[in-house]
């Protein structure tokens, strides 16, 4: 009841008829509670839900809601006719209107209560997830800057305060163009043309500086859309100015080997050794090859590598190449050394002394050493971008699997219902009529692989559903039981029950239910030529423990990290989902499910999960 309009006519006929002879009907179907209270404090009136939410039998309004004296700014004793207010009873917040109304010269009151505990629950873990949010904004390494439609700056984080040199109230509703240097301005506008166009950019500008010279800064800008329209754009910017110093004077350094190599050797060597302490102190790995050896290795290689530049020096190049590289690397140097066009960047991985396979951007220049041509290699470590890529990769390729198992449950469900309809009319029919039973058999067949075929959607859907769990009480024993009699278990396999004391917990049985189907069909398959499954829970703490053991093939150790791997299998049949399902559905509960098993003597599944949602909650918000 949002609104009281009718609260004088509701409260008069309550309090002339009685509670006793109210039609509850009217009242005990609403959902929220509904409370009529006399000028003493006294209850006149409370429908169903009231009971159910406040089960005290109190007839002062004040000590139903475990107080011992009237709340300070009731109606009845105070000029507001409206209190709105919430109280915090044992577990629950409640949210209680109240109004005043005069009947016949009386004053009463009529409240209505509403149990918000899991709103304001949601509220304090938004407020959270927006507080982390900003946080990383706000603490990221590189500049960020938020664009409207318009181009105008509407958010930046503190790194952009530093780079730029200017206070973000400066540039708040600013165009970025308005920061740039002048002859930067017809680059910025093809690069806004692209945005437009809805691609992303990456591109660098010489930027403004508040307290010194311009600055080089390198901006990636992805442009945002909602609905299929540009909602902004939001761009990444970097200082690279000391990075395009450093390659101007590696540049000027190749240039300074070809004019000097006349000048006498000592003043060339001073000159090399002057440059050796730049390419020391290089953030990237630079190495120089000559004659196909390696003349120059730098610090930062040598960490990259894990090689001493002792154990480098003199060899050939390709020690560090892998593989499937080394045939490409050398036909390009050999090319580059003879004056041939080949491309200066591109990516090749590297075989570190402990194995490891680094992938790197590498940036290979012609100089002129001691007269003779040499390849002056610059290595940037592209591990952390190729970590970010295959993350990216994952989630665009979990989002497609989301959009294909939507439209393919949506597709699919009718033709499929109706087809395990007509299967199970024919099969009724059949054995009505007592015909063939190869025939009954063959619609048997279908009725099992159309379920086959929903439980793999539902596996799909289950994968990579948003929706949250609904918790409640559930009798864990009992799930488990119903799950087991849907299956036809054979004589030759014996099922063994070990329950202990622990059975009710809170969680979502529906979830439950497919965790442990999926699980009790593996072990089922498991052993094709029978044997033992046995199912054990005890408690341990504040969980509850389950075992799901059987005596079958067991799981071959190469495979025991892949196994909740979506779309890992070995089986003929079967798309790899079912694992990764009971994994992320365990998690939802704040539990955790492992594995343990030995090729050819069984596997057994172990999940753990709190007996009390409620209480594990309460120990998140409290750390």
């Amino acid at each position: 009841m949002e609104k009281l309009e009718n609260s004088k006519f509701i409260v008069k006929n309550l309090t002339e008829i009685g509670e006793e002879k109210v039609p509850t009907s009217l009242f005990d179907i609403l959902n929220e509670g509904v409370l009529i209270i006399d000028e003493n404090y006294k209850v006149k009136f409370k429908n169903q839900a009231l009971r159910n939410m406040l089960p005290e039998t109190s007839n002062l309004c004040y000590e139903l809601y475990g107080k011992n004296k009237p709340c300070r700014n009731c109606p009845l004793k105070r000029r507001k006719e409206r209190l709105s207010r919430v109280i915090k009873l044992k577990n629950k917040l409640l949210e209680v209107n109240a109004k005043r109304l005069v009947i016949d010269g009386k004053i009463q009151i009529i409240e209505t209560v509403r149990d918000v505990t899991e709103t304001e629950i949601l509220k304090k873990e938004l407020k959270r997830t927006e507080e982390k949010f900003w946080n990383l904004f706000e603490n990221a390494g590189d500049g960020i800057i938020l664009f409207d439609k318009d181009g105008r700056i509407i958010a930046t984080n503190k790194k952009c305060e530093e780079i730029t040199g200017f206070k973000r109230r400066n540039y708040i509703g600013k165009l970025f163009t308005e920061f740039l240097v002048e002859k930067q301005f017809p680059k910025a506008f093809k690069a806004s043309q692209t945005l437009l166009d809805g691609n992303p950019i990456r591109i660098e500008f010489e930027l403004k500086h508040g307290k010194k010279k311009a600055v080089i800064i390198e901006v990636t800008c992805v442009p945002l859309k909602r609905h299929g329209k540009l909602t902004g754009a939001l761009g990444i910017i970097r200082d690279v100015t000391e990075k395009r110093k450093l390659e101007q004077k590696l540049r000027e350094y190749s240039r300074h080997l070809e004019r000097l190599i006349q000048v006498r050797t000592k003043e060339l060597e001073e000159i090399e050794r002057r440059y050796s302490v730049l390419l020391e102190q290089a953030g990237d790995g630079v190495i120089v090859i000559q004659d196909g050896l390696l003349a120059f290795v730098n610090k930062k290689m040598e960490k990259l590598v894990g090689y001493p530049k002792e154990q480098l020096l003199g060899k050939p190049f390709t020690l560090l190449v892998a593989p499937e590289y080394v045939n490409i690397v050398k036909e390009r140097y050999e090319k580059r050394m003879k004056g041939e066009n080949v491309p200066q960047i591109y990516e090749v991985e590297v075989v570190s002394k402990n194995g490891e396979r680094i992938p790197f951007e590498t940036n290979a220049t012609k100089i002129n050493l001691h007269g003779k041509p040499a390849d002056i290699v610059i290595f940037r470590d592209l591990r952390t971008r190729k970590l970010m890529e295959q993350k990216l990769l994952k989630s665009e390729r979990l989002a497609t699997i989301g959009k294909f198992a939507t439209l393919m449950a949506h597709d699919l469900r009718n033709p499929l219902t109706s087809i395990l309809n007509a299967a199970y009319y024919l099969k009724f029919t059949l054995k009505k009529s007592g015909l063939d039973g190869q025939m009954r058999e063959m619609v048997e067949i279908i009725g099992k692989n159309v379920e086959y075929v929903s439980n793999t959607i539902n596996d799909l859907l289950d994968f990579v559903s948003s929706k949250k769990p609904r918790f409640t009480k559930v009798n864990l024993h009992r799930i488990i039981n119903e799950v087991l009699s849907s299956f036809k278990i054979t004589n030759n396999v014996i099922i063994v029950k070990k329950f202990g004391k622990i059975s009710e917990i809170t969680a979502d049985p529906s979830r439950l239910r497919r965790v442990f189907y999926n699980l009790i069909e593996n072990a089922l398959q498991a052993m094709p030529n029978g044997g033992k499954l046995t199912i054990e829970t005890v408690k341990a703490g504040d969980f509850v423990k389950i075992s799901i053991s059987d005596t079958g093939v067991g799981i071959p150790i190469e495979n025991m990290q892949k196994i909740f791997t979506p779309f890992f299998t070995t089986k003929s049949k079967g798309i790899g989902m079912g694992l990764a399902v009971c994994k992320k559905l365990i998690e939802e509960h704040k539990g955790v499910i492992e594995v343990k098993s030995r090729e050819g003597s069984g596997s057994t599944f172990i999940i753990k999960l709190p007996i009390n949602m409620k209480e594990v909650r309460v120990i998140e918000e409290e750390s």
